[in-house]
């Protein structure tokens, strides 16, 4: 593999990515705003206009002429918002690379943002955010953040709601995009691809700020600075839990902790704990929770990283009774607790970390995964992180780093729990 990154603008960066086989191409735009950066009033701007973006342009001024082209080559347009960044990506054959990346330029550049279009986007995403809401295990997800993210941007979904959403209009969006658009932004490009080539057409689309003709929106404006919130989980707070009633077969379980910034290396370790603890059928929380008891038929661990901090979380259904709920909560419970105290194998620990190293080799030309990661590596990191490093640091960790992370970060002040359920239980 190689990778070659610098700038285009200013505000604008590009890293490019050879990878040896294939003829897929990902395109990708990156821009580091996302619902973390919405005023309250106008939450869920980010998410629609992730979906303004695909209504047409000035050049394909309709959203099949905008994507018929890619269609024809074998690829896709789509899109995606989090807390903290919107991401646009294309993906084609490469004798279309430059059609991809023309593309993805003239959608960033010179989007139509019609009052009609807006009206219908409006209620695609209103409707998507009401199919959020019926579903009993996205409203335990919500509430999980609401709790770990407590008093911070990051504790509200991303949709917004149907009310912020409602009132959002084309004057919001194009004052929006001239704040938060300009800064921090990366192409990233990832295939089997000639690298100087695929930088000078990087360069020929993408060689300005971007920008629309409209009145300044002083409330925009005056919001731009991110709020951070570094050494959040160090912070004194109490333990917590919120029940959301639900009268359905299953009850959903979220047990949440708020954990370290990107660039601490600890947070790594949160990887390893869910390979221990949920990797496979035979990894710790599988065989009490599913093997010895029957009460799940999942369970996972997964995380949210940010540059200033980070979730780690456990989720699982089971039977919808107060018995089930309670001993799901207890075990997950007692298998963090006891991580603290050096109770995993050197085989446990060994077959994780060949795991995630194994892993890690799979993804080396994987072209969506590398142009994500590396568009990602240079907004938090200043540069690309090459794979080989991601595995010697994997390799360089060992059961004792668990422990340390285990004792600062599961404790009873810190857990936060979010079920569903048909009774309310008192968790202490």
């Amino acid at each position: 593999m190689k990778v070659k990154y610098g700038n285009l603008t200013k505000n604008i960066k590009y890293v490019v990515s050879k990878i040896n086989c294939g003829n897929e191409v990902t395109i990708l735009l990156r821009v580091n705003v996302g619902s973390r950066d919405e005023p309250d009033s106008m939450k869920g701007i980010s998410h629609l206009l992730e979906h303004m973006f695909f209504r047409g342009t000035e050049k394909y001024p309709t959203q099949k002429d905008l994507t018929v082209e890619l269609y024809k080559c074998g690829g896709d347009f789509n899109a995606y918002t989090e807390k903290d960044s919107t991401v646009f990506h294309v993906t084609v054959s490469k004798k279309c690379i430059e059609k991809g990346i023309e593309i993805l330029s003239e959608s960033y550049y010179n989007s139509l943002f019609r009052d009609e279009d807006l009206k219908k986007e409006k209620k695609i995403v209103i409707n998507e955010i009401n199919d959020n809401l019926s579903e009993p295990s996205t409203l335990m997800l919500y509430g999980l953040d609401e709790l770990v993210f407590q008093k911070t941007r990051l504790e509200k979904d991303i949709a917004g709601t149907v009310e912020t959403v409602s009132s959002l209009n084309i004057f919001n969006l194009k004052n929006f995009i001239n704040t938060y658009y300009v800064k921090d932004v990366v192409v990233s490009v990832s295939g089997n691809i000639d690298l100087n080539n695929t930088i000078s057409l990087v360069k020929k689309y993408f060689n300005k700020n971007v920008y629309y003709d409209v009145k300044k929106d002083v409330k925009i404006i005056k919001d731009k600075k991110r709020i951070l919130y570094y050494d959040y989980y160090k912070q004194k707070t109490v333990f917590r839990d919120k029940y959301i009633k639900k009268n359905v077969e299953q009850s959903f379980i979220g047990i949440g902790f708020s954990s370290y910034e990107y660039k601490d290396d600890k947070r790594y370790i949160m990887g390893i704990i869910s390979e221990v603890l949920t990797g496979y059928l035979g990894s710790k929380l599988y065989e009490r929770l599913r093997g010895k008891n029957g009460l799940v038929y999942d369970v996972s661990i997964g995380t949210e990283n940010y540059i200033d901090l980070s979730q780690i979380s456990v989720t699982c259904s089971t039977e919808n009774k107060k018995e089930n709920i309670l001993k799901c909560i207890v075990i997950i419970l007692e298998e963090l607790n006891a991580l603290k105290y050096d109770t995993i194998t050197d085989e446990e620990f060994n077959a994780s970390i060949s795991n995630i190293v194994e892993n890690i080799k799979n993804e080396k030309n994987n072209n969506e995964y590398l142009a994500d990661k590396f568009a990602e590596d240079l907004i938090y990191n200043g540069e690309p992180v090459l794979l080989d490093e991601y595995i010697h640091k994997f390799n360089s960790f060992t059961k004792e780093d668990i422990i340390v992370v285990a004792k600062e970060l599961f404790t009873k002040n810190k857990c936060k729990i979010c079920y569903t359920g048909k009774d309310k239980m008192i968790l202490k």
